[in-house]
């Protein structure tokens, strides 16, 4: 039995030793996504970036519908209150207190915030970058419209 006991001790500390010491297959990065430093180490990852940007705001919280034809139009009374949905309905009465108006509001600026900090990591990795980066050089890294 005491035997048994050491025999386990012995493989549980190889297992603990051997598993800890290769911790490489922790680290793995999962296909569909890139690391920031990977994504801005070329001109074409900040294209990419800022085409993310564009797509978040086409979302349905922001342009896409709240910002253009949904909450903004609800609240300028562009639609009958009889058609409206109750969250609209409610947006329409200046109800921004009640729950449902409260999550419209916070997903507009939720969303916007979020923007905006992307547009800000962009200008600032951008103006330490080197010209050369960028297919159209400096005019590209500047966003010169000559």
């Amino acid at each position: 039995m005491k035997e048994m006991k050491i025999y386990k001790l012995i493989i549980s500390i190889f297992l603990f030793v051997g598993l800890s010491s290769c911790n490489d297959w922790l680290n793995i990065e999962p296909k569909d996504t890139t690391t920031e430093t990977d994504l801005f180490a070329t001109g074409d990852g900040y294209r990419v970036a800022l085409n993310g940007v564009y797509a978040q705001m086409a979302e349905s919280s922001l342009y896409g519908q709240q910002l253009n034809w949904g909450f903004l139009d609800v609240i300028a009374h562009m639609y009958m209150l009889s058609e409206l949905s109750s969250e609209y309905a409610l947006s329409a009465k200046y109800s921004y207190t009640d729950e449902k108006v409260k999550s419209i509001i916070e997903g507009i600026w939720s969303k916007a915030y979020n923007n905006i900090a992307n547009c800000n990591n962009i200008i600032q990795r951008i103006d330490n970058e080197p010209a050369g980066k960028f297919a159209e050089g400096e005019i590209e890294r500047k966003c010169d419209k000559r």
